[in-house]
């Protein structure tokens, strides 16, 4: 399903929360500004649910960080470098 957003100006953060399961996230949000197309990279994954959540980092250079506060507690782990994809949600 697509749904237009309007935005004044493009946002610097943009948060927003999926309630389904089994979906492909693409790696850019792409914005028409001013007849200008503007791409946002994905920076960051968070998966919750059942009171615990992780979450994937993923830095300039494309490595991608993961952050379980049961498995890791304060540290991340470096987990790849990032190609195509992102990390399936399921």
């Amino acid at each position: 399903m697509i749904q237009p957003i309007c935005f004044k100006s493009i946002p610097t953060v943009l948060v927003f929360e999926i309630n389904s399961r089994n979906i492909k996230v693409s790696k850019t949000l792409k914005f028409e500004q001013e007849g200008e197309t503007v791409v946002l990279d994905i920076r960051g994954l968070i998966y919750h649910g059942d009171f615990h959540f992780t979450s994937h980092i993923i830095g300039t250079d494309d490595m991608v960080w993961y952050h379980d506060g049961i498995t890791t507690r304060s540290s991340y782990e470096m987990r790849e470098i990032l190609t195509s994809s992102l990390p399936k949600i399921c």
